[in-house]
């Protein structure tokens, strides 16, 4: 009678134990990026506005020496120049007439206010909301105080990072491919020609976004000045100005902008405050609705979606910064993951 032969030694369970240690490093790892983050987190968000800023002075550079034929250094040099003559003229100019604004503003509005309290004060829900609304401000003086405060703070520290975002834009402007060159040695060799390619296409897709939001900032200040001068509300230049730079926001730029303008129409009357409030509604239906999205179909589909979600996440990590920078962001997130992720997948496919 045969013998059975016996059975065979249980294997030792090596696969699962590294397959556990191998999602453990990487748990590991996602934990870290994320606390690193959470550390310089801010950090990031100015090194990528000095990168917005770096491809928008490159991108006005090559323009001008497409155009005139002159050497490139000799491009950046004018555009660097004629940027911080204008800005610094700009500042200048406005200085006095918005002191002067701002000193008519604080004689004018509380008569303003007096004069709607008044017409409330003819009807019962009148008297109600303006009691109401009294209360709430006796209230809350201290914390209104402190917000004041808070925000005054918060306004320069985010100039002082403006700043040097600015700084850091311009070296990276006058360099670009010194630190380019760094950044791909990081990769590994087999993995710096796709690091380049990826590189390149971000970079490409950030300067059409660039130019999409110029050329609707453009649009937009031009024609909100012109509307308010013709309304007849004092500094419409400069609250034009003022509409087109914070249109770089989406979504909460008009309103941003829309708060100054209202309140220098008040003193102008009703009627002008209706015109006025009348007047960026539609402009800002129209750039809603009409300029931005052709501008923007012709350059990267950013869903609108995205941009909101992107904008409410890095608004709660960040606060302004990261509220301001999150449309861009979301350009190139959806860039990286096309190139890195979507179309090798559907190249092995």
């Amino acid at each position: 009678m045969e013998e059975t032969p016996p059975p065979p030694a249980p294997q030792p369970m090596t696969a699962p134990r590294a397959t556990t240690a191998s999602v453990l490093r990487q748990l590991m790892l996602a934990a870290a990026i994320l606390v690193a983050l959470a550390l310089v987190g801010r950090a990031l968000l100015i090194l990528f506005a000095a990168i917005l800023i770096s491809i928008g002075i490159r991108t006005m550079a090559d323009a001008v020496q497409k155009r005139l034929r002159w050497r490139r250094s000799v491009a950046l040099t004018v555009v660097l120049l004629i940027g911080v003559t204008a800005l610094g003229g700009a500042i200048w100019l406005s200085g006095a007439s918005l002191a002067a604004e701002i000193d008519q503003l604080t004689r004018l509005l509380p008569e303003s206010l007096g004069r709607v309290t008044a017409w409330l004060g003819h009807y019962g829900w009148g008297r109600y909301v303006t009691g109401h609304a009294q209360s709430i401000v006796e209230d809350q003086t201290g914390r209104l105080i402190g917000l004041g405060s808070t925000a005054a703070s918060g306004l320069i520290g985010g100039l002082g990072e403006l700043l040097i975002a600015a700084l850091m834009g311009i070296y990276l402007a006058i360099e670009p491919d010194l630190y380019r060159r760094g950044l791909i040695r990081l990769c590994p060799a087999g993995r710096r020609p796709q690091a380049e390619a990826v590189l390149t296409h971000a970079e490409a897709v950030l300067a059409g976004w660039i130019k999409a939001q110029a050329a609707a900032m453009a649009l937009i200040g031009v024609s909100t000045g012109i509307g308010l001068a013709l309304i007849g509300i004092p500094s419409a230049p400069l609250l034009g100005l003022i509409t087109g730079l914070v249109n770089f926001i989406p979504n909460l730029g008009p309103i941003i902008a829309g708060v100054p303008t209202l309140l220098m129409a008040i003193p102008e009357g009703g009627t002008a405050f209706l015109m006025t409030l009348a007047l960026i509604t539609v402009v800002q239906i129209v750039e809603g609705y009409l300029i931005t999205p052709l501008l923007e179909q012709r350059i990267i589909a950013l869903p609108p979606a995205l941009t909101l979600v992107a904008q409410l996440c890095l608004g709660a990590l960040a606060g302004g910064l990261g509220f301001a920078l999150a449309a861009p962001l979301a350009a190139v997130a959806i860039t990286l993951v096309r190139e890195l992720y979507i179309l090798p997948i559907a190249d092995k496919a």
